[in-house]
């Protein structure tokens, strides 16, 4: 719905689907739009949902702007274009492998592989399970991974009766 309204109002987006803060951070710092919106579930009320605003340098908005924008859209009091007008949406690829690159430019490779770092790392069963795993193995730190698995907000899995296996 949210990206609807946005380019029924004529804005082009760069969905990024299921992805973190950090890579529409880099995204928008490499000018790959001059605003970004992360959606996500409310930590600790899943049946709620947060809105966070960045401006084009990948930098949160001052939260009087951001409300202002929550305020604008929640009152859909915004100008609709013209069918011809209406903004693209588009599904870049590459992105997460840019967010890996421009990591690995920016840390001392060596000290850190040299360093033997072992740690525990709790995923907390969210997107990052699926990204941070290999670039750490890539940086030379050993790790113990708990809940990597990410999974779907709001899906639950039944839980098995006791009792034979059929």
């Amino acid at each position: 719905a949210l990206k609807s309204g946005i380019s029924s109002s004529g804005v082009n987006i760069r969905d990024l689907r299921d992805s973190i803060v950090p890579i529409l951070r880099s995204e928008l710092k490499r000018g790959g739009g001059c605003a970004g919106i992360y959606v996500r579930s409310t930590p600790d009320e899943p049946l709620s949902t947060d809105a966070i605003f960045f401006d084009g340098d990948g930098f949160d908005l001052p939260a009087g702007h951001a409300q202002s924008i929550e305020r604008l859209f929640a009152s859909e009091d915004f100008r609709r274009a013209d069918p011809p007008d209406r903004g693209v949406i588009e599904y870049p690829e590459g992105s997460l492998e840019r967010y890996r690159n421009a990591v690995l430019r920016e840390v001392d490779l060596e000290a850190i592989r040299g360093a033997g770092f072992r740690i525990v790392v709790d995923y907390g069963n969210g997107f990052v399970g699926s990204i941070l795993p290999s670039l750490l193995s890539e940086l030379g730190v050993e790790t113990i991974s708990l809940n990597s698995m990410p999974q779907s907000p709001g899906i639950i899995a039944p839980l098995r009766e006791q009792g034979p296996l059929a």
